[in-house]
């Protein structure tokens, strides 16, 4: 029997007493509050598993796949963030694009890399979009890395992001609404601040890039493997 036909019986007879309808009523109050807590569990339990990555690495590969890219990868992966590379998780067959849309969209923190040739890739900039997009929906993070790159040169297209758009707009005539859209997309993430490397050792750096993105996931659907060694404390909490 219902919570709601329990009260209506109860007080439609007039043959309960007192201690009978407080013993009854405290038991319906207990399911009520069962049923609020096991749907409170439900809605955590779907929240968490919505999203099959804690991490999108963004990078051009060009650049940095075999280098930075790569250490950074591992690094996250040892720290236990979940992290989804295309050269990894993307199986041969499969629609690229849309698969990294998906991946896009089912992961808490994107951490994008830009490196000095980034602008030139017509698929770094789509992909940029699509997490931008995310973004602004209000449920993914962004952690902007600039690698060798000054974020100014990001933010309104100067040095070698420049000539890469040059060259976009040449060759992207018919549709220039496509090139502006990625210059916005540059600016709003440049604006939104992050991790600058410049002279500076890279594995301190990259320790320092696990830790934020760390600290932008909810710690308790993070998974850290038992047996990994040398992990820094604030990962393991």
């Amino acid at each position: 029997m219902s919570a709601s036909k329990a009260v209506a019986t109860s007080s439609s007879s007039s043959s309960c007493s007192d201690d009978e309808f407080s013993s009854f009523r405290g038991k319906t109050t207990r399911k009520a509050s069962k049923a609020e807590a096991s749907s409170s569990s439900s809605s955590s339990s779907s929240s968490s598993s919505c999203c099959s990555y804690h991490a999108f690495l963004s990078f051009r590969g060009k650049d940095v796949r075999k280098t930075f890219a790569d250490h950074l990868y591992v690094a996250l992966t040892q720290a236990g963030i979940h992290t989804f590379r295309d050269d990894d998780e993307i199986e041969r067959g499969e629609n690229i694009e849309q698969e990294l849309k998906k991946a896009i969209q089912q992961s808490k923190v994107a951490v994008i890399v830009f490196s000095p040739d980034y602008a030139s890739s017509r698929w770094c900039l789509n992909e940029l979009l699509k997490i931008n997009e995310v973004r602004k929906a209000g449920v993914m993070h962004i952690l902007p890395i600039f690698y060798h790159v000054d974020p100014h040169a990001v933010r309104w297209q100067t040095g070698s992001f420049m000539e890469a758009f040059v060259r976009h707009e040449e060759q992207l005539k018919v549709e220039i609404d496509k090139v502006e859209r990625w210059r916005a997309a540059l600016k709003e993430v440049a604006d939104l601040g992050g991790e600058v490397l410049k002279d500076q050792y890279e594995a301190s750096f990259i320790q320092n890039v696990v830790k934020l993105v760390g600290n932008k996931l909810d710690r308790k659907f993070l998974h850290v493997a038992s047996h990994l060694v040398g992990i820094d404390d604030r990962i393991l909490k």
